[in-house]
């Protein structure tokens, strides 16, 4: 199965992971942790299997999964701590305490 068979947003990730391989699988991961719409369900099986055909390097592979740590870490970096950033209002108004 090539990037050329796939359609929709499996075609459309297959062929941006074709044209910068790993980095795109680092790139899609850490997206899909900012971006829900775009599932890891898709990326992640489809990386493993360009790698088992040995289209990609599965060392490489596992580490650009560190993509999905680091949109995540954004995420909790722009939202602040609970009770003093931007949703302190909503933290206070929801604590049992």
């Amino acid at each position: 199965m090539t990037a050329l068979e796939l359609t929709g947003l499996a075609g459309w990730a297959a062929r941006l992971m074709d044209s910068i391989g790993e980095w795109g699988v680092g790139l899609f991961t850490l997206l899909e942790t900012v971006f829900p719409p775009i599932p890891s369900e898709v990326i992640l099986p489809l990386a493993g299997y360009l790698a088992q055909q040995g289209e990609m390097n599965i060392v490489l592979v596992i580490l650009s999964t560190l993509g999905a740590y680091l949109g995540g870490a954004a995420a909790v970096r722009a939202g602040g701590h609970p009770r003093t950033g931007p949703f302190r209002a909503v933290a206070v108004q929801t604590s049992p305490g």
